[in-house]
This record gives C-alpha cells, sequence and structure tokens, in this order.
C-alpha cells in the first residue's frame, strides 16, 4: 500500500512578471524527527522501507502573477500490495499499478509547494522514479531507492 500526503504552505509575496517556465528549486528527501519532535526534511537519496516513513519533495519558486498547475509521476520497481490513494481528477494508478500520478495548483500567493508519499506495508524495495512537471515541461526527476531499514 503507497500512501499520499499533499500539502502546500503559502507564503506572501510581491507579484513578478509570469515567465513561460518559472524558476524552481525542486528537492527529494525523507521526513524525520528532529530533536524538538518536529518534522525535519533531509536530503538523501536511500528511503527506509519502514512503515510510516514519509519521503517526497519541495519546490520553491520564484513568484508568479498567474496560478499554474503541477504534476507529478511516482514509478516504483514493482506494484505494490495496495495503493492507500483515493482517485479522482488529482489521482491516478497506473493500470499495471505501478505508477501514480497526482496533480495540483500553486496559486500567485505561494512560493513553495510539496508532495510527500509515505511507505505502508508491502511496498517495494528498489528503485523509484519520481518525476515532477511544471505547466507539462519537466523540472525535475529523482531516482532513489528504498531500502531494507538498518
Amino acid at each position: 500500500m503507497v500512501a499520499r500526503i499533499f500539502t502546500t504552505v503559502a507564503a506572501v509575496l510581491a507579484v513578478s512578471a509570469l515567465a513561460a517556465q518559472p524558476k524552481l528549486a525542486v528537492r527529494f528527501g525523507i521526513l524525520v524527527a528532529g530533536s524538538d519532535g518536529q518534522a525535519e526534511f533531509v536530503e538523501t537519496a536511500q528511503v527506509p522501507n519502514v512503515v510510516g516513513q514519509t519521503y517526497g519533495w519541495i519546490a520553491t519558486i520564484e513568484p508568479l502573477r498567474d496560478p499554474f498547475t503541477w504534476t507529478e509521476e511516482l514509478r516504483l520497481p514493482k506494484p505494490p500490495l495496495e495503493w492507500d490513494v483515493v482517485e479522482g481528477a488529482a489521482v491516478a494508478v497506473s493500470d499495471d499499478r505501478t505508477a501514480a500520478r497526482t496533480s495540483g495548483v500553486v496559486l500567485p500567493t505561494e512560493n513553495e509547494f510539496s508532495s510527500f508519499w509515505t511507505i505502508t506495508p508491502g511496498d517495494p524495495n528498489g528503485p523509484y522514479l519520481l518525476i515532477v512537471k511544471v505547466s507539462d515541461g519537466v523540472v525535475a526527476e529523482f531516482t532513489f531507492n528504498v531500502v531494507t531499514a538498518q
């Protein structure tokens, strides 16, 4: 079962001209509990296959005048036991159950957006691929490994 968590963080921004391809900084990693108990984002290409481990990406974008859409595709090495997602307009699972596509909208008042997944029982080990697109253009590809926890 693969579970999906989506978050968007809003911030107040100055308005700038809309570029054909906005400038983005996209990072991939996992969330771990910090010393203060708060979740901390740690960049890594190794995701422990531990139920509840959260992994995903965070994008920072320069201010834009208009809203825009983003999509992501998560490809697994083989189907999980179960996809723990609600399929609909924003989420679709491939017929062979090895990939899921999600999407969202970023408003002009936002300068950071993200998407996270959670390891659930039966998620396979191995190489995964995560592709992030903005306005139909690929802006980031992350290859990472889900590995047995040590």
